[in-house]
């Protein structure tokens, strides 16, 4: 995601967004091959994300941690999200070497829709049309260290349609699933002209099924 992932740091300024994952339910009662192409359909909750960022001109790490309890449906074509039930994403911006970091969170609430596709079975590419999502998601980002609100607004018109990703919704991801589990995982570099900082991201998010 380059540079653009940098934006989606709603607090903080030295923050990568990017967001989440995928996969889905198999029949019972169907043979193991056809489970495994089925399995990036279906019903799933987010049990929680972890996003490491480690800075490549100069010291720096970030983390981005939480989201547990987002819904997620992927369907052949289209994908849906409610966050209703989300927990926050707790973001950590360490400066300097031994220094305290700065300290931030952003919720997430309501719904949207995204076409999707999905390639593989058990293992295989998500892949989401951000820019043409819709529905009334929103975002509110709040600094606990230095303590101050941060970017709020629409999920789709603020982020989304700028071509701007989160860390529950990825432009694009690699993911593993089974009958019970999906792990997701893509890692990227983002810049960040006003900090003049290069830095390496690396997300997970895991998801149980139902």
């Amino acid at each position: 995601m380059g540079s653009k992932a940098l934006v989606a740091s709603l607090v903080s300024t030295l923050v990568a967004g990017t967001v989440l994952a995928v996969a889905a339910p198999a029949q019972a009662a169907e043979p193991p091959s056809a489970q495994a192409k089925q399995c990036a359909l279906g019903k799933w909750t987010l049990v929680g994300t972890n996003s490491q960022s480690t800075g490549t001109n100069r010291w720096y790490k970030g983390s981005r941690t939480g989201g547990g309890g987002a819904k997620l449906t992927i369907t052949k074509s289209k994908s849906y999200y409610n966050f209703d039930r989300s927990a926050r994403i707790w973001e950590l911006d360490y400066l300097k070497k031994g220094h305290k970091p700065n300290k931030a969170y952003d919720v997430y609430r309501k719904n949207i829709a995204i076409p999707s596709s999905v390639s593989g079975g058990a293992k295989g590419v998500f892949t989401t049309k951000t820019r043409a999502a819709t529905g009334n998601g929103t975002f509110k980002s709040v600094g606990v260290v230095p303590p101050g609100p941060g970017p709020s607004g629409s999920l789709v018109q603020v982020l989304f349609k700028r071509g701007i990703d989160v860390i529950q919704v990825p432009g694009k991801v690699s993911f593993t699933c089974s009958r019970t589990k999906m792990v997701w995982k893509r890692s990227y570099t983002w810049y960040n002209p006003s900090a003049k900082l290069h830095a390496k991201e690396v997300e997970t998010a895991t998801w149980r099924r139902g």
